[in-house]
């Protein structure tokens, strides 16, 4: 399986290599954001036993395009949780569906201090993303499908890098070609 081949079936290519991160192991759970009619994609996860729960309700974005704040509604997006484990999936949508931002960062895996970052920052900042001097953490390419964490690292955080560098090793032995080209897109050069 390829980024481009997982990308129709996912959506993007930021949700496709998160898909590949979680088969190949280096993640233990996923969350991504879907509408209803876009959730399709059951017999895969079954094929690859991995366990899908679906949020049971909704969230409408606050703003049109790449955004992070939401709000609860009936014509919205569903979060739709990822993992080998089911029970993971309903802790994390659990923690999500309670606000407990610190408890869903520790479930996906994102280090400690960029938890507690996200945590203090989003309450007033829509937008938490810090310049980086490392590509690896380069944020500022998500609304192009660039983008290799799926969370706010705190200024150069050293165990954010670490992740990044893991995950992208990791995709560059999945699909050598698409990494590449992602990481000529987010070079800071």
């Amino acid at each position: 399986m390829v980024v481009e081949d997982l990308s129709k079936i996912f959506g993007s290519k930021t949700k496709a290599r998160e898909i590949l991160l979680l088969l190949s192991g280096s993640k233990k759970l996923v969350r991504q954001a879907y509408f209803t009619s876009e959730i399709v994609f059951k017999d895969f996860f079954t094929h690859h036993s991995i366990a899908m729960v679906v949020s049971p309700y909704k969230v409408r974005m606050a703003e049109r395009g790449y955004v992070n704040r939401g709000e609860l509604g009936d014509d919205g997006m569903h979060f739709v949780y990822f993992s080998a484990s089911e029970e993971l999936c309903f802790r994390a949508a659990l923690a999500e569906a309670k606000g407990n931002h610190k408890l869903l960062g520790q479930l996906l895996g994102y280090p400690d201090c960029c938890v507690d970052y996200f945590s203090k920052e989003f309450s007033t900042n829509n937008d938490p993303q810090l310049e980086s001097s490392f590509w690896q953490l380069n944020l500022s390419k998500r609304s192009e499908d660039a983008v290799l964490l799926s969370h706010f690292p705190c200024q150069d955080c050293l165990q954010s890098l670490e992740l990044a560098k893991e995950y992208f090793d990791v995709l560059k032995e999945l699909d050598g070609e698409d990494s590449e080209k992602l990481k000529k897109n987010l070079d800071l050069k």
